[in-house]
């Protein structure tokens, strides 16, 4: 068995309690689309999400993130996170058009360990932009990370911490007590529109893989909302 990260330092500013959870009506955030939605929400503290429509609002972004086959995107995402999306239809995903801006690990200390080693990478390409033509490229890139923490929120909330200058969003499965966590529930979250919004964007696992092989609707996952 493969051993659990371990927390070195204080990943916490003073004052933060790590059995408190801090929830957020997501109706009431601001945001042009879906994509810029998920940059506010988990960065650069990352954000949890709970509550009935957990997977489809994190399948909507999901998609929102991979669909439109931009290189300056990435997302990180577990193998457990995976198949919790899209269940026994994973193996339809179109893996040709995903990689590799889609990053899958095995587990969360792999993700952690991609993660730090990356960020260290893009420190000493920043530091040597001279000598390494793609740091402008990369500086310019976003990268959203879809994890369970659980027991592990310190590490993960360390791993946030440390990519400071990397462009890193956190999206978390699960209560947050690190930052802001977003209870979904049909019919709650539909009460107050986001502008232009309207409800929470949510998508089935068909949608989702028919939007990612390319034969869905062109309209963005916010045009499908709830209700």
């Amino acid at each position: 068995m493969r051993r659990r990260p371990t927390i070195t330092g204080d990943p916490e500013p003073a004052g933060r309690c790590s059995s408190c959870v801090r929830e957020i009506d997501v109706t009431t955030v601001r945001a042009p689309d879906l994509r810029t939605l998920a940059w506010m929400l988990g960065h650069p503290t990352g954000v949890g999400v709970t509550g009935v429509d957990a997977e489809g609002f994190l399948r909507a972004v999901f998609v929102e993130l991979l669909g439109n086959g931009s290189d300056r995107t990435r997302v990180v995402i577990g193998r457990d996170e995976l198949n919790r999306l899209f269940g026994d239809r994973v193996g339809e995903l179109p893996w040709e058009t995903l990689l590799p801006r889609l990053q899958v690990c095995e587990l969360l200390e792999d993700a952690i360990e991609y993660l730090e080693t990356d960020i260290w990478m893009a420190g000493a390409e920043k530091a040597n932009t001279d000598l390494v033509p793609e740091a402008a490229a990369r500086s310019t890139s976003r990268t959203y990370w879809f994890a369970t923490p659980g027991e592990d929120s310190d590490v993960v909330f360390q791993t946030l911490q440390r990519a400071e200058g990397y462009n890193l969003a956190g999206l978390m499965f699960g209560a947050w007590p690190h930052g802001p966590t977003i209870p979904t529930t049909t019919g709650v979250t539909e009460t107050r529109p986001l502008s232009p919004l309207a409800g929470l964007p949510l998508m089935t696992v068909s949608e989702a893989i028919t939007r990612l092989a390319g034969h869905g609707p062109t309209g963005s996952a916010e045009e499908r909302h709830a209700g």
